[in-house]
């Protein structure tokens, strides 16, 4: 779901975001910037894109998850109304690639691709 102002900071589409943003993505390693403190010197900043950081790698790779009571977060198909981002399976299966600022999913390191 695109949004024209950044969830934390207000930012609009394109602008960079604010010191301090909950939101903001750390461009070393792909974490949340605010709680990085292995790249905390990192002068880079990073823009508001309109989504939430991780929809888009999920939408390319097809990584849906809901939540089942007594069971957990399950995978889903990108249609089901009580699904959304699996963004736990994009951040500990795929690969952060710092050149195109976004997550890499493997054939090897995704079943779900399979």
């Amino acid at each position: 779901m695109k949004r024209e102002n950044c969830p934390d900071c207000g930012v609009k589409i394109g602008e960079f975001h604010r010191p301090g943003c909950d939101v903001e993505r750390c461009p070393e390693c792909g974490g949340q910037r605010i709680g990085c403190y292995t790249h905390e010197n990192c002068k880079t900043k990073t823009k508001w894109t309109g989504y939430w950081p991780g929809e888009l790698e999920c939408q390319e790779y097809n990584l849906f998850s809901k939540f089942i009571s007594g069971k957990g977060w399950e995978s889903c198909e990108a249609n089901d109304p009580e699904g959304g981002p699996d963004l736990n399976t994009l951040i500990s299966k795929g690969t952060w690639n710092k050149q195109k600022q976004k997550f890499i999913m493997s054939m090897e390191k995704n079943d779900k691709l399979n």
